[in-house]
């Protein structure tokens, strides 16, 4: 089976501001007591959150989804080029979900980009009116993470809480948490903190004793060893299963064309009146049961 195309690249890159296109043009946006802010932090420690855009009809040119303001901010203090992140199509809510809520791997990214140009992290919280001590926790989580485990998690809606549990573990066990994060598509401190607790000590950075609610030692172990054969399996399931259900949804497909036929379904329904009634049965299905 084809993999399943993303909707963006997470990856920033730099585009002429030249060749951006307003969606939604913001008249009087001077008056906007956002305006200023954007721009004034933009000014201090450079544009923490890329503009969001598309590629437009004109080859080359892109079309601005989300970020008008710091467009026009850049643009007010000479800039020639924006941080941008490309959204492969134009549909609003792909990039919402994803973007307005940058996880805390991109967010501790932008503010040491910020840093490494020349800012400082006082100047980051009074710029954005934060406390200092939140710019430094955002600055700190990704702290003990391994570089690969940040890439796998990087555009995944991971809370700060499982980071710091995650960083508990040694990298090759953080790899794998990851991976089983990702798989399972459970991103809750709670679910890291279960894989913690059933880690070998040998891949823990330190010891970790479970909470008073979890159950004990030996418990933790059979509950580790259960879900160790359980990944087993599904993975060695998962292809035969992908390609079993393709198989099924082709022939259900199928089975819906012979009963569009006219001629061939009154056959059917005529001479084998049992395998009709089994054909419509499979045919009606609107999923794989």
């Amino acid at each position: 089976m084809s993999k399943i195309k993303t909707s963006f690249d997470m990856t920033p890159i730099k585009v002429s501001l030249d060749k951006l296109e307003e969606t939604s043009p913001k008249t009087g946006y001077k008056a906007y007591w956002s305006y200023h802010s954007i721009l004034a932090s933009i000014r201090e420690v450079g544009i923490l959150q890329p503009i969001i855009i598309c590629p437009a009809k004109r080859v080359g040119y892109y079309k601005i989804l989300d970020g008008h303001l710091r467009y026009y901010a850049l643009r007010a203090l000479k800039e020639k080029y924006a941080c941008c992140i490309v959204s492969l199509d134009d549909e609003r809510y792909t990039f919402e979900v994803q973007i307005n809520h940058i996880n805390p791997i991109q967010r501790a990214r932008m503010i040491e980009n910020a840093i490494r140009q020349g800012s400082t992290a006082e100047k980051i919280a009074k710029t954005l009116d934060v406390d200092v001590k939140r710019i430094l926790a955002d600055m700190n989580v990704t702290e003990d993470i391994d570089p690969k485990v940040m890439d796998i998690l990087k555009s995944a809606p991971v809370p700060a809480s499982t980071l710091k549990i995650l960083r508990k573990a040694k990298p090759l066990r953080q790899l794998e948490i990851a991976e089983s994060m990702i798989h399972f598509n459970n991103f809750t401190a709670r679910h890291v903190q279960g894989m913690i607790l059933s880690t070998p000590p040998e891949l823990l950075r330190e010891e970790v004793k479970p909470p008073r609610r979890f159950i004990l030692t030996e418990g933790v172990s059979n509950i580790a060893t259960e879900r160790a054969n359980m990944e087993t399996r599904i993975k060695e399931v998962q292809p035969k299963y992908n390609n079993n259900v393709y198989e099924l949804t082709t022939i259900i497909s199928f089975l819906r064309r012979i009963l569009e036929n006219v001629m061939l379904s009154r056959y059917l329904e005529k001479h084998f009146i049992g395998l009709y009634g089994a054909i419509k049965e499979i045919a009606a299905k609107t999923k794989l049961e």
